[in-house]
């Protein structure tokens, strides 16, 4: 950590094309860094695990906020955006759109009932709202999502303005999310088969792999068959009744090298789990 915050490493940063830094270096000790950090115009900002940035307090936020809203792009990467309590979105949503939902006061009244711990008031206006924090960052990589990003800028400036042309737009919205996931699913796709074949250029690594959506699935098929492998496959296709059978054809078989599972179908297979153990 100290070689790491030293003057010389910090002062390397405004000649660096990539500057990667871990929580941990942003205190308010670290003064040299934070200094470097912030005469630095980031042309993109890509932040991970990014409810790391739920309080307001913390010095991580103060620091990564500013940088992330002087960025000319950013990217905020995150499975669990709020974990529990919408105020833990707040410092997420400033950084990318700042004063959407006006001061921290203002967004407390209207989303957390004025308590600092609120609940989820008006939890469906919000989530209509702040869904673009994560859903608009998935889309940069999906060429095939430019028209869903301008339909989700759209609805984005109707529901700021408090006007809707639809009498649900919460549906509108969430169409629209699950509209952006399948495309993501399509845009991973060729990404998934390269690494499905690199695996199996290990002899006798038997692996298990679970896909959502119905192109997912058959990319990860694809990749094993021309990779000449003996595989199974386990989609809501398949009966009920051959289901078991494919299990036990996966588990006892030493040629059956992979499981294509679809999470819905492949998880009402009880014995499925030992498989998952092994």
């Amino acid at each position: 950590l100290p070689l790491l915050l030293s003057h010389p490493v910090a002062r390397g940063i405004s000649s660096s094309k990539v500057t990667v830094l871990g929580y941990g270096l942003l205190t308010t000790d670290a003064r040299p860094l934070v200094e470097a950090l912030t005469r630095q115009r980031f042309n993109v900002v890509v932040v991970d695990e990014s409810h790391y940035l739920k309080s307001r307090n913390a010095a991580r936020s103060k620091i990564l906020v500013p940088l992330i809203q002087n960025a000319k792009r950013a990217i905020l990467l995150t499975g669990t955006p709020a974990l529990g309590r919408p105020e833990e979105l707040f410092m997420q949503i400033e950084a990318l759109y700042p004063r959407m939902f006006g001061t921290w006061g203002d967004y407390a009244k209207q989303y957390c009932n004025a308590h600092y711990r609120g609940k989820r008031k008006n939890e469906i206006g919000l989530l209509t709202r702040v869904c673009v924090c994560v859903c608009v960052c998935v889309c940069v990589c999906v060429q095939e999502a430019s028209g869903s990003l301008e339909e989700w800028e759209r609805l984005m400036r109707t529901m700021g303005s408090g006007v809707s042309a639809t009498d649900n737009p919460f549906s509108e919205v969430m169409g629209l999310v699950t509209r952006m996931y399948k495309q993501t699913a399509i845009a991973k796709a060729g990404a998934v088969k390269d690494y499905i074949k690199m695996l199996l250029e290990t002899e006798k690594l038997k692996f298990l792999v679970f896909a959502h959506h119905l192109t997912m699935l058959q990319a990860c098929t694809e990749a094993v068959i021309e990779a000449k492998a003996s595989y199974i496959r386990i989609d809501g296709s398949v009966p009920s009744s051959e289901r078991i059978h494919l299990v036990h054809q996966f588990q006892n078989d030493p040629e059956t090298r992979v499981a294509v599972l679809s999470i819905q179908a492949a998880g009402q297979v009880q014995t499925i789990e030992t498989v998952m153990i092994e």
